[in-house]
């Protein structure tokens, strides 16, 4: 995992802690609504008491806001009414987010030659496990298996199209990938 911004790289290792590195996964991969700290908690931490998951998310957030601080003046995961969210006021694009715009695209593109720079683009980005070092994580697993899923089209619809323009030698490399 990487956070970049113009005043540099937080990465993974830079974080160091588990839980911080969970919490940010969770909200980069989910939708980008407000969730009360008690869902957050639960979501993420099934099995561990709920009862102080506010006052143990607000320690968290408060170490988290120094961490992230070396890479941005703002804070990352603010606070509402209704819980916390990723703050709306910072442009977040994540990879998986650029990984659907490329398929996106794709569908959209009018020639086949368009349509597999898309797809490719897709496949140079995709990196297998969303979050490698909380992938066996319960409630990313469900999220893993539907972009193992969307990976697998991608290499079918490549196919598909080296197939068309008689590529066959492009259609035997993707079918390898895909393999």
């Amino acid at each position: 995992m990487e956070i970049h911004t113009s005043k540099g790289i937080l990465t993974e290792e830079m974080i160091n802690s588990p839980k911080y590195c969970c919490i940010l996964a969770y909200f980069l991969l989910s939708d980008r609504r407000p969730k009360p700290a008690g869902q957050v908690w639960r979501d993420i931490w099934p099995d561990e008491n709920a009862e102080h998951s506010g006052t143990n998310m607000r320690s968290l957030f408060l170490r988290f806001k120094d961490v992230f601080g070396f890479v941005c003046d703002h804070r990352l995961i603010i606070s509402s009414k209704k819980g916390y969210m990723l703050n709306p006021d910072l442009n977040i694009m994540t990879d998986v987010e650029l990984f659907d715009s490329y398929i996106e695209k794709a569908k959209q593109e009018l020639t086949v030659q368009a349509k597999i720079e898309m797809l490719k683009k897709a496949l140079e980005i995709y990196k297998d496990n969303l979050f490698p070092t909380g992938g066996s994580e319960h409630w990313i697993l469900s999220d893993e298996m539907k972009y193992k899923y969307k990976c697998l089209a991608i290499y079918n619809d490549l196919m598909k199209a080296y197939f068309e323009t008689c590529n066959y030698v492009r259609v035997e490399h993707y079918a390898e990938e895909a393999l």
